[in-house]
Formats: C-alpha cells, sequence, structure tokens
C-alpha cells in the first residue's frame, strides 16, 4: 500500500502524511503535468499531436475504431465530447535548475531549522553517495533509526505527524538537489503516482 515516485529520484510517499504533490510545497513557482492515458488500451497519451488526433494509433487504425472498442468492452459514458483518453494517475514535475533550484535551497534552509541539526548532520554525511536518489536505499538507514528514536520522545501525535512532514519534505527535497547539483545536470525530472 502506497503512492510511488520515480524518474531522476525515486522513493515512496509518507502514507497519511505526504501527498503526491508535495513537490509544490518545496518549489513555489512550478506546476505539474498530468498522464493522460488512452481508454481502454491503457496506452499513454505521449502528446499534444495524440491528443489531437485523438485515438490510440499503437493499437487502432481510426478514431472510429477506437471510439468502437471503447462501447463494445465500456460503458458509453466513458466517452466525454468525443474524447477518447482520460487522466492517468500520475502527475508529473520537470524541475528546472535555472528556474527552481534557488526556490528549492531556500525551502530547504526553512526545514532545516523545524528538523533540529542532530537529523540534517545524518543528512549531510550521505549527501555525496549516489543512491540518495532511491528514497528506499539502505544509505538512509542510519537517518530512520535516528528518527524513531527521537520520534519516541514525542508524547503528543499532532506534533509527530507535523514532524513526519517536515522530514518527507525535507527528504524529497534532499534527493531533487542531489540531481539538480550533480556535474552536468540541469534538470530532474519526477513522475508521482496519485
Amino acid at each position: 500500500m502506497g503512492r510511488y515516485y520515480d524518474g531522476d529520484i525515486e522513493g515512496k510517499f509518507h502514507f497519511g502524511i505526504q501527498s503526491s504533490d508535495d513537490i509544490e510545497n518545496l518549489i513555489e513557482n512550478i506546476d505539474h503535468e498530468h498522464e493522460y492515458e488512452w481508454i481502454t488500451c491503457g496506452c499513454n497519451v505521449e502528446s499534444k499531436k495524440d491528443k489531437r488526433r485523438n485515438y490510440c494509433n499503437d493499437c487502432y487504425s481510426s478514431q472510429e475504431e477506437h471510439k468502437q472498442e471503447i462501447l463494445n468492452n465500456e460503458d458509453e459514458g466513458c466517452i466525454h465530447n468525443d474524447c477518447l483518453y482520460i487522466e492517468g494517475n500520475f502527475i508529473y514535475y520537470s524541475i528546472q535548475k535555472k528556474d527552481h533550484y534557488e526556490n528549492l535551497l531556500t525551502s530547504m534552509k526553512k526545514l532545516e531549522k523545524s528538523l533540529g541539526h542532530d537529523i540534517i548532520n545524518l543528512f549531510q554525511e550521505i549527501e555525496k553517495e549516489e543512491s540518495v536518489v532511491d528514497g528506499l536505499s539502505s544509505v538512509y538507514e542510519k537517518i530512520h533509526t535516528f528518527l524513531h528514536h527521537y520520534l519516541d520522545s514525542f508524547n503528543d501525535e499532532e506534533k509527530v505527524g507535523k514532524y513526519l512532514t517536515i522530514f518527507a519534505r525535507y527528504k524529497l527535497g534532499f534527493q531533487i538537489k542531489y540531481v539538480l547539483e550533480k556535474e552536468g545536470s540541469d534538470s530532474c525530472f519526477v513522475s508521482c503516482e496519485c
């Protein structure tokens, strides 16, 4: 159970704490793009040209053939305004170093104040490790162990929730920052499951 993100970074959103669009809490001047998929076959709508053509040319030879397949297999109510694609279960971010990096750093500095020195020092110990791009990597083990012990000292579930929200957001930003700071990198692409 849970939602994942992947692309230049990968990991799992913290259940009940972190939304799929949490990147927008890290970077103020960014919006996500929706994934679209063709009804029935489920192929991705790859471009505006695909949308204008309005049928999956990988699976069907015409719009009428695609539409007939939908009518044969689905409820006619699936087709809205003759549109043969629907919004999928993913959103995408194209994070550009020139447009978003400084804003990301500013947000992370604010989060660092709430997290405290001990946990930030643990992040700094691994900031040069390539495996930080994988949020489920063992490189985070020491941080997660510290986090669980630290949270045990909290007597208030609301405080735990707030701290975990800040932690999850910082970790996501930490991964993005790593990619943007790599030599030759000018962007970070992230696909987020909704």
